[in-house]
């Protein structure tokens, strides 16, 4: 099992989760989008980037 496969399983996982548990698969699927978007900016020195992609992401959510 690669890095691509152990990351691929804990996303089917926790998506997996959030449904049993009711989540709408829209704010799932955002939110684990937006997660991974702002990991990849940080990882790649773009840190400032990435919290604007989650302060941003934080208006959208409540409607600001």
């Amino acid at each position: 099992m690669d890095s691509y496969d152990i990351a691929h399983a804990s996303a089917e996982r926790t998506a997996g989760a959030c449904v049993a548990l009711g989540i709408d698969p829209i704010i799932t699927a955002d939110a684990l989008l937006t997660v991974a978007l702002a990991t990849w900016a940080a990882e790649t020195g773009r840190v400032v980037d990435a919290v604007d992609l989650l302060a941003t992401w934080v208006e959208v959510r409540d409607g600001r």
